[in-house]
């Protein structure tokens, strides 16, 4: 019984042999595997570490250069409209002048007409054609005088102002 007891001992660790080597093997790879999978982790983890310490900078970088495109546009967008500005008040500013002139115009040729007119009705009414004719001739010649005069008031005057 003994004997048989013996082979069914040895038996059993030759089983068990096996049996704890393979259970050896697989906490083995079980512990390799763990210490893989964390090696593998913090690889990962500092390689994402590392991306981000280098995307901080990029990201920084092109915020910043965003911010100074974005304000380069709008100090050029201020700039424009400035000019534009300028540019539209001294066309105003020349028109009214311009306008100015041609009012001032118009009224001194209405004034001259009215007043050659009411001079030849009276002459005509008085019968004095010869010196109406005269005086017309006179008058033209003084009128374009004047004209003349005027003109170079308003040149010097234009130029004064600017």
């Amino acid at each position: 019984m003994l004997e048989n007891l013996d082979q069914k001992a040895d038996r059993l660790e030759a089983l068990a042999l096996p049996l704890r080597t393979l259970a050896l093997r697989a906490a083995g790879q079980l512990r390799t595997l763990a210490l893989k999978t964390a090696g593998r982790l913090r690889t990962l983890s500092l390689k994402t570490l590392s991306r981000l310490r280098t995307l901080a900078p990029k990201t920084a970088g092109e915020l910043r250069t965003l911010a100074l495109k974005a304000a380069g546009q709008l100090r050029t967008l201020a700039l424009k409209a400035a000019g534009r500005l300028r540019t539209l008040a001294l066309k105003a500013e020349g028109q009214l002048r311009t306008l100015a002139l041609k009012a001032e115009g118009q009224l001194r040729t209405l004034t001259l007409k009215t007043a050659g007119w009411l001079r030849t009705l009276a002459l005509k009414v008085a019968g004095q054609l010869r010196t109406l004719v005269t005086l017309q001739i006179v008058g033209w010649l003084m009128t374009l005088e004047t004209l003349q005069h005027d003109k170079l008031k308003a040149k010097k005057h234009m130029v004064n102002r600017l």
